[in-house]
């Protein structure tokens, strides 16, 4: 029984070792085909009323109604857009269906996410404010967040 109990307790650790090594190949293998993201803009638009957001990762520039407020980029949310996006297939943005269609009467403000890499520029369709796409949808809070931060300072 304890010769069975160590044999057991060996296989576990031998292979436990192996997932985690396979584990952190695939981590490394995702990364590198991750495109390093220089910029992230949101920006929403209506008749009467725009603003947007760009975030680099030195500075926040706000936006509203030609009004612009710049603040130095905190890294802390530099690291969330940043892990938020390498979740997004950003080469297929612009093939995430919007879920709504408000914008086009004027219901809502038109709003889109652009990301910048070191070699080319994402966009994303245009969608309603508050509705992005699904797979859009946690970096658009992150970002639109932003302009109710901006709001109280």
């Amino acid at each position: 029984m304890r010769k069975l109990f160590v044999t057991l307790l060996l296989f576990g650790l031998a292979f436990s070792s192996c997932n985690s090594q396979k584990n952190e190949k695939n981590a490394q293998q995702y990364s590198k085909n991750t495109p390093a993201i220089v910029k992230i803009e949101l920006s929403e638009r209506t008749r009467g009323h725009s603003r947007s957001i760009s975030v680099t990762p030195e500075m926040t520039k706000i936006t509203v109604n030609r009004q612009e407020n710049n603040s130095r980029q905190d890294k802390e949310l530099w690291d969330k857009i940043t892990a938020e996006t390498q979740k997004i297939d950003v080469e297929n943005i612009a093939s995430f269906p919007a879920p709504s269609e408000k914008r086009r009467v004027d219901a809502a403000l038109a709003s889109w996410i652009v990301i910048t890499t070191k070699n080319e520029t994402y966009s994303s369709v245009s969608f309603d404010s508050g509705n992005p796409p699904l797979e859009l949808k946690a970096l658009y809070k992150i970002l639109s967040a932003q302009f109710s931060s901006n709001e109280k300072e």
